[in-house]
C-alpha cells in the first residue's frame, strides 16, 4: 500500500536539478535494460555532486544514448550541466538525443517533477527504489486529484541480479579522452578509450582535430 506524503518540499535548486538530471540518465538505462544508483553528495561548496552508475557491462552503442539523457530539458527547466554528457554522446549526437528525449517522455513530466524532489529529499536513489519513487510521486499526484495513466514497472526489474556477480561501468575523463572500464568483482575486465572529438572508440577518425596531437589508439 503507498500513502501519500505529500507536502511544500522546501529543496534547493542546488540538489533539485541535479537529481533531476541523474533521474533522466537513470530513466533511459532502465528502457534499455540497465539498472542504476543515483548519489547525490555535497562538495566542498555545498552544491551536489551528483551522478548516476550503471549495473553490469553497459553496451558501446547504449553509451551515447545515455549519455544524451543528460542533455533533455528536465521538468525544471533547460537542460544544465551536461558538457560532460555532450562530449560522451559524441559530434553526432543529435540521433542519440532523439532517442533519450523519447524514452524519457514515456514517463509523464509531472511524475518525473515529483520523483525528483523525492530523490533530493533523500539524497540519491538505489536502483530497486525507482519504482517504489514513481509510485510515491504518482500517489502525491492524485492525492492532489492529478491523474496518469501510468503503469509503474514492477519492482522485480529493478533488483539486480544475485549471482555473485558485481557488474559495474565507470566512466573517467583523461582530457578529450573517455576511458571507460567494465568491472566484475572488482577486477577489470575490459577498458576501452573514447574520442569525444570524433567519436571514435580505440583511435581517431582520419580527420579527428586531436590525431596530430596525441599518440592515442597509434
Amino acid at each position: 500500500m503507498i500513502e501519500s506524503f505529500h507536502r511544500e518540499r522546501i529543496i534547493s535548486p542546488e540538489k533539485l536539478i541535479p537529481a533531476a538530471h541523474e533521474l533522466n540518465h537513470a530513466l533511459v538505462g532502465f528502457c534499455l535494460g540497465y539498472l542504476s544508483d543515483i548519489s547525490l553528495e555535497p562538495d566542498s561548496n555545498g552544491l551536489s555532486r551528483a551522478n548516476t552508475s550503471f549495473y553490469g557491462h553497459v553496451n558501446e552503442n547504449h553509451i551515447p544514448i545515455l549519455a544524451a539523457a543528460g542533455m533533455v530539458d528536465t521538468p525544471f527547466g533547460p537542460a544544465m550541466g551536461y558538457g560532460m554528457d555532450l562530449a560522451m554522446a559524441g559530434p553526432d549526437y543529435q540521433l542519440p538525443l532523439a532517442i533519450a528525449r523519447t524514452h524519457i517522455k514515456r514517463f509523464p513530466r509531472e511524475i518525473r517533477q515529483r520523483a525528483a524532489e523525492i530523490i533530493a529529499e533523500r539524497n540519491g536513489m538505489k536502483s530497486y527504489e525507482l519504482p517504489m519513487i514513481l509510485a510515491q510521486a504518482q500517489a502525491d499526484l492524485e492525492a492532489e486529484e492529478k491523474f496518469f495513466n501510468f503503469i509503474i514497472p514492477p519492482e522485480e526489474l529493478f533488483i539486480p541480479p544475485q549471482n555473485g556477480e558485481d557488474k559495474r561501468t565507470i566512466i573517467e575523463r583523461e582530457g578529450a579522452i573517455r576511458v571507460i572500464t567494465y568491472v566484475k568483482n572488482g577486477l577489470m575486465e575490459k577498458q576501452l578509450r573514447y574520442c569525444t572529438a570524433c567519436g571514435q572508440f580505440g583511435g581517431h577518425q582520419p580527420n579527428c582535430p586531436l590525431v596530430r596531437h596525441s599518440s592515442f589508439g597509434s
